[in-house]
């Protein structure tokens, strides 16, 4: 770590680790032109050893390394060879960036702010499973008008549990755990700031907090103290006017439970273009981590108002 008047910049220990001991699987010559063979002893040994060196650097220290990390670990025991093939281009990323760095503002309380980021692939993963990912931001306040200070402080991909059947399901159910992550991120900020915090009273106090933000909401107008951003434009408009709509009902209940959690912590939804997406990457093997790099590396993000975006 290392400390300055900007801010506290995280450096990863992973970094030694990725130039010189993670390594990818040596295939014989001809293995990899039949790539839904299943692999051999001698890879699997070796993609375990090479699976783990990504799962510790996705934990703690590589949010890009946290989509491969997931989705492959699923294929084990019996990857095939194409499996192990994808781990190995998940090194390659990695070792394209190994002194990637994660920078923590130093934003005063009266300005700081909290989001989530979440998206979501479906039927990618094993057995027609979905991924979901999503991500936990500290933020400057004027992050909707200006290019802003942007901290990640959490990132997570996994496959989401329930069985769903569309795209908007799957991005649905990612965005409700997301939710989740960033009320438990904002009651943990509120504890550390406000000594008369008591756990019991969260959605109270959220709520209460709510009155001295002045982050505007572009979809309704209200003023909100939270982001959380999505790039499925079906779930965005479904969450931000007012109708259950849609043939999938389980999926309706989902979308009216997620308006009411947003409710509880006064937060607002965003939707950014794909291409902006900063969770893409951690929802597929070889996904777009450019915007996440980008975050990464100047600390900093912008939203652009819906309307132009949308009309683009």
């Amino acid at each position: 770590a290392n400390l300055t008047e900007a801010g506290l910049r995280l450096r990863s220990r992973h970094e030694q680790v990725v130039k010189e001991r993670l390594s990818t699987v040596k295939f014989a010559k001809w293995r990899k032109s039949v790539p839904t063979a299943l692999a051999n002893a001698s890879e699997i040994s070796q993609g375990r050893s090479v699976e783990g060196g990504l799962q510790g650097g996705a934990r703690i220290e590589r949010p890009d390394a946290a989509g491969p990390a997931s989705i492959i670990a699923g294929t084990f025991p019996a990857p095939l060879i194409q499996d192990v093939v994808d781990l190995n281009k998940a090194v390659e990323a990695l070792q394209k960036h190994p002194d990637l760095s994660i920078k923590i503002h130093p934003i005063p309380p009266k300005d700081l702010r909290l989001g989530s980021i979440s998206d979501a692939s479906y039927a990618n993963a094993e057995e027609n499973r979905s991924q979901g990912s999503q991500a936990v931001i500290a933020y400057r306040q004027d992050l909707l008008e200006v290019t802003a200070p942007c901290s990640l402080l959490h990132w997570r991909s996994g496959k989401i549990q329930q069985v769903v059947n569309s795209t908007l399901a799957a991005e649905t159910r990612s965005l409700s755990t997301a939710v989740a992550q960033l009320t438990w991120y904002m009651c943990m900020i509120e504890d550390i700031c406000n000594r008369g915090f008591e756990l019991k009273n969260w959605r109270r106090t959220l709520q209460d907090r709510g009155a001295q933000m002045f982050i505007k909401d572009n979809a309704n107008g209200q003023l909100k103290q939270a982001i959380c951003i999505v790039d499925a434009k079906s779930l965005f408009h479904r969450l931000t006017r007012e109708t259950v709509g849609g043939a999938d009902k389980r999926n309706a209940i989902e979308i009216q439970i997620i308006r009411q959690n947003l409710a509880e912590i006064n937060a607002g939804v965003r939707w950014v273009p794909r291409q902006q997406m900063v969770a893409d990457g951690l929802t597929k093997r070889s996904g777009n981590l450019t915007s996440l790099y980008q975050l990464l590396d100047t600390g900093c993000m912008q939203i652009t108002e819906e309307a132009s975006e949308m009309q683009q």
